[in-house]
């Protein structure tokens, strides 16, 4: 990712995450509480939606502590808008185990950005990788984004540009 080994001021706002700390981001510095609002939107993603049917739980129960979520600024410091990667307990390192059960173990688990319109909140990025940078460009006013999955001999990294709906594929290395 474009920001590897550089240091940040520890009140400056995070914009790498990893479920683990590495060279590419880290867990929710300074989580924030989940909205009613942005639950009700992530309860309607599909990767939560099969989570919720497979613990047959109604979406309209959807645990908060299934989740980490970091207040983001993707257009304005006015607007706060949420990175939510999966609550992982620490109980057991070597075991990573979601709070859901649904995404243990293997790395490359799901990340999700909600973008706060009013009292609303919409999903406009649901994807699996192992670490996710916020950068200072933009498109259609939203930060861009680098999604990066690491394999034992491979990086690749998926640089998404927001098309005014959603966050999209721009170009892949």
């Amino acid at each position: 990712m474009a920001s590897q080994g550089l240091t940040k001021p520890e009140h400056a706002e995070q914009t790498t995450f990893s479920l683990q700390k590495d060279l590419f981001g880290e867990p929710v510095r300074r989580p924030t509480t989940i909205p009613k609002a942005a639950l009700k939107a992530l309860s309607e993603d599909e990767v939560v939606a099969r989570c919720l049917k497979f613990n047959e739980i109604r979406p309209a129960k959807l645990p908060a502590n299934w989740f980490s979520a970091a207040e983001v600024h993707l257009r304005d410091r006015a607007e706060a808008d949420l990175v939510i990667m999966p609550f992982m307990m620490v109980e057991h390192p070597e075991d990573e185990k979601s709070q859901s059960g649904c995404w243990d173990g293997a790395r490359g688990d799901p990340f999700w950005i909600l973008k706060k319109t009013g009292s609303r909140y919409k999903v406009i990025l649901s994807k699996s990788a192992d670490a996710l940078e916020i950068l200072s460009t933009s498109s259609h006013g939203i930060r861009d984004i680098v999604l990066s999955s690491h394999s034992v001999d491979a990086i690749s990294d998926e640089r998404m540009k927001f098309d005014g709906r959603q966050y999209v594929l721009d170009r892949s290395r």
